[in-house]
């Protein structure tokens, strides 16, 4: 793995924790009770020592006591592991683009009316982005993911009518911020409150010292794509999963 890559893994592992984590001849195996692949999966940043069968069974081993999927998250320099484990029975799953944009230069003009903002999610954010993501049945999981992030992070939303319509996050280090919870309620998308949250959530980062904002986006979803090239994103890799049939 080339060191830009490796660079923007570390950070995005630190921005999105799990609850469980161990460290494998320099492979990172995650687990967190299945809530998302990325915190539920095995990243390999770094030169091993070990044969990569016997890792890889290893692994398999590990996520059968957690009682889930082995799941490897590898990135366009992972090729000889990638062909090892499609001759394991893995099939590629969810390729995603890592974008990034220059935001040094961003000025935060205008009124904030309409916006908010927290260091921490509180109620009102969590509530709201659990409903939008259909996941109120792990919103005390999904706390407890967020009180493990150690960077520093800004948690914003856009609101109408008095009700947040639209909210995002991000997780700043090293001057790069990743832009990730991006969600919007069903009623009200399609109606720039994406595009809103984000620019604010950059404009705040920006004030914070982040002069990069980066986010992973999923291939398929074309229209999160198109946002995210409309505010200038450039992609800089791609990552995929590879999960056994």
């Amino acid at each position: 793995m080339n060191d830009k890559t490796r660079f923007f893994e570390e950070l995005s592992l630190n921005a999105h924790c799990a609850m469980k984590v161990q460290f494998y001849d320099g492979w990172i195996l995650r687990a967190n009770e299945g809530h998302t692949k990325r915190a539920n999966s095995v990243s390999p940043l770094y030169d091993s020592a070990l044969g990569t069968d016997t890792k890889i069974r290893s692994c398999e081993e590990f996520y059968k006591k957690a009682g889930l999927p082995c799941i490897f998250k590898l990135t366009d320099d992972d090729t000889e592991l990638d062909e090892m484990l499609k001759e394991r029975g893995y099939d590629i799953v969810d390729p995603t683009d890592v974008m990034a944009l220059d935001i040094s230069k961003r000025i935060c003009a205008g009124s904030n009316d309409g916006y908010i903002s927290f260091d921490k999610p509180e109620k009102e954010w969590l509530d709201a982005y659990c409903a939008y993501e259909n996941s109120i049945d792990k919103q005390e999981l999904i706390k407890k993911m967020f009180s493990l992030v150690t960077v520093d992070t800004i948690y914003a939303a856009v609101k109408k009518d008095g009700k947040i319509v639209s909210c995002a996050s991000a997780a700043i280090e090293r001057g790069h911020a990743l832009i990730q919870n991006v969600v919007t309620d069903p009623s009200a998308r399609r109606m720039g409150y994406g595009e809103m949250v984000c620019s604010f959530l950059m404009n705040e980062a920006a004030q914070k010292g982040a002069h990069t904002a980066y986010l992973q986006v999923v291939q398929s979803n074309t229209a999160a794509v198109k946002l995210y090239e409309k505010l200038g994103y450039k992609k800089i890799y791609t990552y995929h999963y590879m999960i056994k049939k």
